[in-house]
């Protein structure tokens, strides 16, 4: 299963597809297990009014507040305990769904079960039960209401990786996933509608180094990578980074590696017997 951080969803074309919803109440019974039987679905579990502890199969144990989402990925399996209950009508609202990306390939944000914080979520679970939890339920409204939940957490995610840098986020996604690293600095600023300058200056803030020395680390990165594959001569690798010569690429890797790419690329002919 392909693994998608959850702040990238906000701008991916991936499908959400709800199974089922269900709200339950937990008088009689406020442990679940699953240990030994994977969860078949993704799974989002509202904290209405109560507390969990999950222990995993490997002995981990993380805890949950009210209000609280957690979410365990398929083939997850763990123990649940429900406690501090505030009430009779404290409950939990469990959703199973599936993820896919944009060629249908599954997908999770999140290898191992996480905790989501925050009491905005509750209208949104409301939404989605008010849709799936009758006797019919609208799977086109779990749907939307599925993907609005998924924005929102995917837009907080965004704020908490970015901080104040969130205003370049388009830029710096940019350089952390193009592998031709194209756009100049003023294609990056226009492109976050802010001046060079600025752009500059969060970036360093962000990454701790500018712009040009990121994208020369990166492309010498890429470099090493289709070396190692032993597909492409040093000329076409290049050419592929946009370097302005052979030569040039030359000169840039020995001073980031301290040998050439050929050396590189042949490490048994760079050194005599």
């Amino acid at each position: 299963m392909k693994l998608q951080p959850i702040e990238e969803l906000y701008y991916d074309n991936y499908s959400a597809i709800p199974i089922n919803v269900l709200r339950q109440y937990w008088k009689n019974q406020k442990t679940f297990s699953c240990i030994g039987v994977p969860k078949e679905y993704h799974h989002f579990l509202f904290l209405d009014g109560c507390r969990a502890e999950y222990t995993q199969k490997d002995g981990t144990v993380f805890h949950a507040n009210s209000s609280d989402i957690v979410y365990t990925p398929s083939g997850s399996e763990y123990t649940l305990r429900l406690y501090d209950f505030e009430s009779e009508k404290s409950s939990t609202v469990g959703l199973n769904f599936l993820l896919f990306d944009s060629e249908n390939t599954p997908i999770t944000f999140s290898e191992n079960p996480c905790v989501f914080h925050g009491s905005l979520y509750r209208p949104l679970f409301r939404r989605i039960e008010d849709s799936g939890c009758g006797a019919r339920p609208c799977f086109g409204k779990m749907k939307a209401g599925l993907y609005d939940l998924l924005s929102t957490l995917s837009e907080a995610h965004q704020t908490e990786r970015f901080g104040h840098c969130r205003m370049i986020a388009d830029g710096i996604r940019y350089l952390e996933n193009d592998p031709t690293l194209r756009l100049t600095l003023p294609e990056l600023a226009s492109m976050c509608h802010v001046s060079e300058r600025y752009f500059r200056q969060l970036f360093l803030e962000y990454s701790g180094m500018s712009v040009t020395e990121y994208k020369l680390n990166a492309k010498i990165n890429r470099a090493k990578i289709y070396l190692e594959a032993q597909s492409m001569t040093v000329a076409e690798i290049a050419e592929a980074l946009h370097f302005t010569s052979s030569a040039y690429f030359t000169k840039q890797f020995r001073k980031k590696t301290g040998m050439t790419p050929t050396e590189y690329k042949n490490p048994k002919n760079s050194f005599s017997p």
